[in-house]
């Protein structure tokens, strides 16, 4: 039996379940609209039962987390009667009683986990440079003179979240951060001191390479987004009138190898990596995104990495 974790909206979760339902697979789907409402634990299994679904956890084969989180729904009774110490322990023993849930998944074969599944950009600069990775020059500062003087040596500098940028729908519109560069105008606005943030040197590139990592292997894509003044700077600002021009691409084997190494350092066997390749041919490592959008890839490319997806899943031993 296999296991899934996702959100209900996420389209690349159901194109895995189409392929695993045509290869014949059974599998559980648990998203975030689905609480736990009930254990029982004990030494002939452990089961968690949802609404309408029980699913006992030594019964599972392969276990892939994709997005979202469990949540215990809260049995009868008003905990804001109760002093707040009471919710506090409540509130502990539902964490540890997730923690447990997760801990259990990851000693099975899985793909990606809740524990790695978001990743410090900083970290990732940091493990990336150690395997040999070119980076782009960065600077942590929460003090106005520091940024000012970094902004002096290079000139064109844009700002990036340290974690997991916003990504929020209200009233059917989606909010979320772009790449932006960040000009005098802004630091200017900027206390003396302000919030920790994550600065980047700008850089030119020659085009930018998306490439998929799934147990050993690379799937990439190359955009040529600097011909266009809406996605050069972030090519997350389709131009839907006059797309970028892309390219199936092979990143050169000693890439491959480094990235390879650094996807080893996180134990990850999958990942979106983001490359930019400058003027000059240099790569340069940007990130790791572990739970990345690949659709694009599979649709422009022609990858069948759904399908791939699906057959380890259903084989995760490889036997």
């Amino acid at each position: 039996m296999i296991l899934i974790i996702s959100e209900k909206s996420d389209i690349t979760t159901y194109r895995v379940i189409r392929w695993l339902e045509v290869m014949g697979k059974s599998f559980f789907l648990v998203t975030d609209v689905d609480s736990i409402l009930d254990f029982k634990i004990d030494k002939h299994g452990f089961i968690i039962y949802f609404e309408g679904k029980e699913i006992d956890l030594s019964r599972i084969s392969s276990y892939w987390y994709r997005r979202g989180f469990l949540e215990i729904r809260s049995h009868k009774g008003n905990l804001a009667a109760y002093a707040e110490d009471v919710v506090s322990l409540r509130n502990n023993e539902a964490s540890s009683l997730i923690e447990l849930i997760h801990n259990y998944l990851v000693r099975i074969p899985h793909l990606s986990s809740i524990y790695n599944s978001e990743l410090n950009r900083i970290d990732v600069f940091l493990q990336a440079a150690s395997v040999g990775l070119d980076i782009p020059d960065y600077g942590l500062f929460s003090r106005k003179s520091d940024l000012k003087h970094f902004k002096s040596i290079h000139t064109r500098i844009v700002v990036k979240p340290i974690k997991n940028g916003i990504s929020v729908v209200k009233h059917n519109n989606l909010y979320t951060n772009y790449t932006e560069l960040f000009a005098d105008s802004d630091i200017k606005q900027l206390d003396d001191t302000f919030f920790p943030s994550f600065f980047l040197s700008y850089i030119e590139k020659k085009y930018e390479v998306r490439t998929f990592y799934f147990n050993g292997k690379f799937y990439s894509l190359a955009t040529f987004s600097q011909s266009d003044e809406s996605t050069r700077i972030d090519f997350r600002k389709y131009n839907t009138k006059r797309p970028n021009r892309i390219a199936n691409y092979i990143l050169p084997a000693s890439i491959e190898k480094k990235i390879t190494l650094l996807m080893q350092k996180f134990n990850l066997k999958t990942g979106s990596i983001d490359i930019i390749v400058t003027p000059d041919d240099q790569f340069l490592f940007l990130e790791i995104n572990p739970i990345g959008q690949f659709l694009n890839l599979e649709d422009m490319c022609n990858y069948n990495l759904t399908k791939m997806i699906a057959e380890y899943l259903s084989n995760p031993n490889g036997n």
